[in-house]
């Protein structure tokens, strides 16, 4: 997702063909691993469409998408033709034939499952703990929503609960750029979409949550990057550096219990193991 938002940058700055080639592809690849994300199109999209009509100069900058076409009707093609051959559909991408807790092809999009998945996705706190990790994973029993049918769920947290990601609000602060104020709803709505579809055709993970995670972060450090370059004051500069240098602090603690939980899950059945990799990083917290 990351090659294609800068490879269609780059091609949009560089006039450059080969840019485009593999903006296609690393669509192609996203499609290829996790449909779902091919939404993210959606947030460099305003930037593609004013690039194809600007000064008038829509031929010859269509012609500069021909390698991305040439890129995406091969790979529609051949993801096409392999979900036919071994799923019946081009559209089915295996998901309603795996085996797993539940039956995700019983799984429906509907409006009961809105306030849950943004609960889950984007809420959700963690637990405290008095020793690492200090933040531990949780789920709220999903029968308090009161669901008509069966969800698949596993601890997780929400989005908005990682301080650096509440950084997505700046992009409205001061901006006058239409351009930039289009990309910022894109990207919020997206995350909602994401988080909507995440939870009604799957359920809740941390899996699926790490979906929309990218989206939400690169919205974040790119509204920080450009709300710090308009701050004309440098009194105003050392609050925002500050505010946002606490704020990734915070968010480096978050991940590295994140990834404690998750180890956690891994060796719990070894308890020799886990004993000592909590002794690690017990220690390592505590400097």
């Amino acid at each position: 997702m990351f090659m294609m938002f800068y490879y269609s940058l780059k091609g949009i700055e560089e006039d450059n063909k080969m840019a485009f080639l593999l903006m296609g592809i690393s669509f192609i690849l996203i499609l290829s691993s996790r449909p779902n994300l091919t939404l993210s199109l959606f947030i460099i999209l305003p930037f593609l469409l004013k690039y194809l009509f600007k000064e008038k100069k829509f031929l010859k900058n269509l012609k500069m998408f021909i390698p991305c076409f040439l890129a995406l009707f091969t790979g529609f093609l051949l993801i096409g033709t392999y979900n036919y051959l071994r799923f019946k559909s081009v559209f089915d991408f295996g998901s309603n034939y795996q085996l797993t807790v539940s039956d995700v092809s019983k799984n429906k999009m509907s409006i009961e499952n809105i306030i849950p998945a943004l609960y889950y996705y984007l809420i959700q706190p963690p637990k405290l703990n008095t020793h690492a990790p200090y933040l531990i994973l949780q789920l709220t029993d999903i029968k308090h929503f009161n669901l008509s049918h069966y969800t698949y769920t596993f601890p997780t947290f929400g989005l908005f609960t990682i301080p650096l990601n509440l950084f997505i609000i700046i992009g409205f602060i001061k901006n006058k750029n239409k351009l930039f104020i289009f990309f910022n709803t894109i990207g919020i709505i997206l995350i909602f979409v994401l988080s909507f579809v995440n939870f009604s055709l799957a359920g809740v993970h941390i899996r699926y949550l790490m979906d929309i995670l990218p989206i939400c972060l690169f919205l974040a450090l790119l509204n920080i990057l450009l709300f710090n370059d308009k701050m004309m004051s440098s009194i105003g500069k050392m609050i925002f550096k500050s505010v946002f240098y606490i704020a990734f602090s915070l968010s480096i603690f978050y991940y590295l219990n994140i990834l404690i939980n998750e180890w956690y899950i891994i060796i719990k059945d070894y308890p020799t193991i886990k004993e000592i990799i909590y002794k690690i990083l017990n220690g390592l917290m505590l400097k």
